[in-house]
């Protein structure tokens, strides 16, 4: 990337400057609202130069901004080259997912400048404590990660919630409006796991698990650059196992449209409500949405390829991780936990697309 090369002009008052400056192919979508969030008024010419403070006419090339120069040239400088999120990323392997972004995107093959990574959570007040926990993180500093410490990644906290339409819409305009050339990946991890069965267990579970994510997964795609990546954290508990029959296996496996598995789990809640599901289905609402993240993700990954798409969709299990959804069982750190879904993200996996993954490997979903 072409560096910005701000020129001075010698007659700025003390602690002042006028700007001009030749604008990089990145800063356009950028910077501007870096500006407006400080003072003034930004216009770009039609060569490409960016003016500050006035509107711009051919006749007045250079306008004074006025601002502290330490604010200037930090929001100048807060430019990226890439752009990623993370949601439900306030604790377990969320958080260690942004953490492990934080400390591999430095030697990753993505790496090409500067990363901004978005932490997402339903609760403001936990997500800022988790964005200051990984600031803080003696690892992280010691890595030189953070661009607060000399290194490429900034973080930013911003609200989320999967199980709430409107709050997806808004993080998805957002984006759109904050980053028109769009982002390189989204890690979808955010999901529900309530104890007991029964109906309410079941509507709850899937409203969020499944169509929450289904939800972001509309709105958010369109956003991610043709070559980047979606993956979708789900669990071994959506492994097709021998709890489900024969007919609802062979449903899953032959899906070729988001509306074959929406309906797969239309079928399942109204089984549970019927009270004839143990023939058809295993007793957890958590596995059955599962199943349907896997599904759903195969077959979004089939349909972007065939429309020659060069974006990687793919599904993934964190593995059996210490969390507070495991209740403290598990045999896997967050940090281990995230190695998976991390590598999906940033890391060479050969342009595979509608996979499912675990520790690492491509595996079977059914057998």
């Amino acid at each position: 990337m072409t560096p910005i090369n701000p020129a001075f002009k010698s007659d700025a008052s003390p602690g002042l400057i006028n700007w001009r400056l030749r604008f990089t192919e990145h800063g356009p979508t950028l910077i501007p609202k870096h500006f407006r969030n400080i003072t003034g008024i930004i216009n770009v010419s039609k060569n490409n130069h960016l003016f500050f403070g006035q509107k711009y006419t051919d006749l007045q090339p250079c306008a004074k901004f006025e601002c502290d120069v330490p604010t200037l040239l930090q929001s100048i400088m807060t430019t990226y080259t890439r752009i990623g999120a993370v949601t439900g990323a306030n604790k377990g392997v969320g958080l260690a997912i942004v953490r492990q972004l934080t400390l591999q995107y430095p030697t990753s093959p993505m790496n090409n400048g500067p990363l901004l990574l978005y932490l997402t959570a339903r609760n403001e007040e936990r997500g800022k404590a988790a964005q200051d926990a990984i600031n803080g993180d003696p690892a992280v500093k010691q890595a030189k990660a953070l661009r607060r410490h000399g290194g490429l990644t900034e973080i930013q906290y911003h609200a989320l919630d999967i199980d709430d339409d409107t709050s997806v819409d808004r993080f998805a305009s957002f984006l759109k409006e904050q980053h028109p050339q769009g982002i390189d990946f989204l890690i979808n991890n955010a999901a529900i796991a309530k104890q007991g069965f029964d109906n309410t267990v079941v509507r709850d579970t899937l409203h969020c698990n499944y169509y929450g994510t289904y939800h972001a997964m509309q709105r958010i795609l369109p956003l991610i650059k043709d070559g980047g990546r979606l993956v979708n954290v789900a669990s071994m508990s959506g492994h097709l196992n021998s709890k489900y029959s024969d007919s609802i296996k062979s449903r899953f496996l032959n899906a070729t449209k988001p509306e074959d598995i929406s309906q797969l789990m239309e079928d399942f809640t109204s089984a549970v409500a019927g009270g004839t599901h143990e023939k058809d289905w295993p007793s957890s609402a958590y596995a059955v949405s599962k199943a349907g993240l896997i599904g759903l993700t195969k077959v979004v990954a089939r349909d972007h390829k065939q429309a020659g798409s060069k974006m990687l969709i793919n599904v993934c299990c964190p593995g059996y991780v210490v969390t507070d959804m495991t209740r403290g069982g598990g045999v896997k750190t967050p940090d281990q936990g995230a190695q998976t879904p991390v590598m999906l993200a940033i890391q060479d996996i050969h342009d595979t697309s509608g996979e499912f993954w675990q520790h690492e490997k491509i595996i079977d979903w059914d057998k």
